[in-house]
């Protein structure tokens, strides 16, 4: 994120952190501070309260969805690596009362079998509950693989006191389109006519939400050599800080 932006992007315990005070730089711990050796899973409450514990007041988790549509941390789209689920079947296949249930796994280094910890599959609503209690909030980006930002989108809509501390980590090569396909996107999930005048109240509501959550997309080095992707996310230079500047103007578009 550029550093002129960020104010609007990111919650303010980001930027007061210890850890961020000390190093001079922006640190965001991936998947929460997990540990193996310890027993502590990736993308867990428990990742969470280490990474707390250290310091650490800022937090990149893995986003997928359930089966019915629940947003769960997992960086994988199958459960095979993180519950040995014997089918290894994909997130999107299971509904999310089975996945709580589910009880997360370590692989042994030694004998490459599975451990199971104290932790199970949380929900991201769960997460950011969980994250935002602690006596210093913490910030969280969600990195939302595919379309798996609609469903954090909707989360926060429904929970607006969940937005200050969250982000939503946008892959721009799944939204060609640009803010115009995730937004249409929505209109499905919510059956809105994006042409019809009888259902303009309701995609004004709409916008009028999605303007208030803080959404970030990501580029990837060949990507910013795309006139037409270009097109679709201008910023105000040519240089990748430019692009940057797509993160104020997705957040400010509707309306």
């Amino acid at each position: 994120l550029l550093r002129k932006h960020r104010k609007e992007l990111v919650h303010d315990a980001y930027f007061q952190a210890p850890s961020t005070r000390a190093l001079g730089k922006d640190v965001m711990v991936h998947r929460g501070l997990f540990d193996n050796h310890a027993g502590i899973p990736e993308n867990s409450l428990a990742a969470i309260d280490r990474a707390y514990e250290h310091g650490y007041r800022n937090l990149e988790l893995d986003v997928e969805v359930s089966a019915d549509g629940v947003p769960v941390l997992m960086h994988d789209f199958s459960i095979g690596r993180m519950t040995d689920d014997p089918q290894n079947r994909l997130v999107s296949q299971v509904p999310f009362a089975q996945l709580r249930e589910m009880p997360l796994v370590i692989r042994n280094p030694v004998d490459g079998n599975f451990i199971k910890t104290d932790q199970s599959i949380a929900a991201v609503e769960q997460a950011l509950e969980h994250a935002l209690q602690k006596p210093e909030a913490m910030s969280v980006a969600l990195d939302c693989k595919e379309d798996t930002g609609e469903a954090v989108a909707m989360l926060l809509m429904r929970r607006p006191d969940l937005r200050q501390g969250a982000a939503i980590k946008l892959y721009a090569k799944y939204y060609t389109g640009g803010f115009d396909q995730f937004l249409s996107n929505l209109y499905k999930h919510y059956q809105i006519n994006p042409l019809h005048s009888q259902d303009a109240p309701r995609r004004a509501a709409l916008d009028r939400l999605l303007a208030k959550i803080n959404v970030v997309p990501v580029f990837s080095q060949g990507m910013l050599a795309d006139a037409q992707l270009r097109d679709f996310f201008p910023g105000k230079d040519d240089g990748p800080e430019g692009l940057a500047d797509t993160a104020v103007q997705w957040a400010g578009k509707p309306g």
